[in-house]
């Protein structure tokens, strides 16, 4: 009796089940080297937490009081910069209003 021809697909059988011991052996050097980068950062100065904002804080008597609010544009003296306006407008778009911006009531 003669045995059966060989399977076409018992060769991608093979290949596939390489691939998945290469992919698994991978997973375990990357999973071992996350390990080690986690204890690294865990023993750092800050025991793994982020710095604190300390160094950058105001002190307190540069700090501005809040009845005296800084004024949103730049420095006296500074010469502002805007677009320039257009010497031709193409299109106006009217877009309504769902509320008042101010108090904020429905029309």
């Amino acid at each position: 009796m003669t045995s059966p021809p060989p399977d076409p697909r018992d060769d991608l059988i093979a290949e596939l089940q390489r691939e998945l011991a290469e992919f698994k052996r991978r997973v375990e050097q990357l999973t071992q080297e996350n390990q080690q980068l986690r204890r690294a950062v865990g023993t750092s100065a800050t025991g793994g937490r982020p710095p604190s904002g300390a160094p950058f804080r105001r002190v307190e008597h540069e700090k501005i009081p809040k009845d005296e609010p800084k004024r949103p544009d730049g420095p006296a003296g500074h010469v502002g910069v805007n677009r320039p306006t257009p010497d031709r407008i193409d299109e106006t778009i009217v877009v309504p209003l769902d509320a008042c911006p101010l108090c904020g009531g429905r029309g």
